[in-house]
C-alpha cells in the first residue's frame, strides 16, 4: 500500500515537472491589456454602426411605404419613422466619433512603442560605442594614423625616385654590357651539359651473312652392312 501510494505521488511529482518545464506563456504588459481592449471597443462600435444603418434604411424603407397609402394615419406613422430614422442617424454619428477617437488612442499608443522602442536602440548603441571608447583609447587611434600616414609618405617618396629614374647612355651601356654576359653564360652552359651526356655511335655495324651447307647433287652410293654374331652362353 506505501509502494502504491509513493508511486502514485512520483506521477504526480513527475506530471507537475513536466507542466513547469513546458513552454511559459509570454506576459502580456499593462499597454497590451490597454491596446486589447481599446481594439475590443472598436469592434464593437463597429458592428453597432452596421446595425444602426441597417435600422435607419429599414425605418426609411417602411416611410416610404407609409406615404404610398396617402392616408392620414400613414402620413403621421411616416413621419414618425423618419424622427426615428433621424435619430439613429445621430447615433451613427456618435459612434464615428467614437470610434475616431479610440483607433487615434491605439495609434499614440503603437507610436509610443515605436519611440520606446527607438530610444531602447539607441541606448544599446550609446553603450556600444562606450565600450569601443575604451578599448580603443584617443591616443592609440591616433598613433595609428600617424603610423599610416608614415607609411603612405614613405610609398609615395619610393613611386617618387623610380619614377624620376634617368640612366645615362654610360649607365645603358653597363645594362648591355650585362645582358651580353648573361647570354654568354648561357650558352657555355648549355655546351658544357650537352658535352657530358654520352655520344652516339657514328658508325653502322655490318652484318655477316649467313653460310648454308651445299646441297649434294648426286646420289649416295650403297655401302655394305656387316652383321656380327655374338656366341651366346649356354648354361650346362
Amino acid at each position: 500500500m506505501g509502494a502504491m501510494y509513493s508511486s502514485v505521488c512520483m506521477d504526480s511529482s513527475s506530471v507537475s515537472n513536466s507542466t513547469s518545464t513546458t513552454t511559459r506563456a509570454p506576459t502580456i504588459s499593462s499597454i497590451d491589456r490597454a491596446v486589447l481592449d481599446l481594439k475590443n471597443t472598436r469592434d464593437r462600435l463597429t458592428r453597432y454602426k452596421k446595425k444602426l444603418v441597417k435600422e435607419e434604411e429599414s425605418l426609411l424603407q417602411r416611410a416610404k411605404i407609409c406615404c404610398s397609402r396617402e392616408e392620414k394615419n400613414d402620413v403621421k406613422t411616416a413621419i414618425n419613422l423618419l424622427k426615428l430614422r433621424k435619430y439613429k442617424n445621430k447615433q451613427v454619428e456618435d459612434v464615428d466619433g467614437q470610434l475616431l477617437t479610440v483607433l487615434k488612442m491605439v495609434d499614440s499608443i503603437q507610436t509610443k512603442e515605436q519611440e520606446a522602442d527607438v530610444l531602447v536602440a539607441l541606448k544599446a548603441g550609446k553603450d556600444a560605442l562606450a565600450r569601443m571608447h575604451e578599448t580603443l583609447s584617443l591616443e592609440s587611434v591616433m598613433e595609428l594614423m600617424d603610423r599610416v600616414e608614415e607609411e603612405n609618405e614613405l610609398e609615395q617618396q619610393i613611386n617618387d625616385v623610380f619614377m624620376g629614374v634617368d640612366l645615362s647612355a654610360v649607365d645603358e651601356a653597363a645594362i648591355e654590357e650585362e645582358l651580353a654576359a648573361l647570354e654568354q653564360a648561357t650558352v657555355q652552359e648549355h655546351t658544357t651539359l650537352a658535352e657530358q651526356l654520352p655520344k652516339a655511335p657514328t658508325t653502322t655495324t655490318t652484318e655477316q651473312p649467313l653460310v648454308f651447307p651445299t646441297v649434294p647433287t648426286k646420289e649416295p652410293s650403297s655401302i655394305a652392312t656387316t652383321t656380327t654374331t655374338e656366341p651366346v652362353a649356354v648354361a650346362s
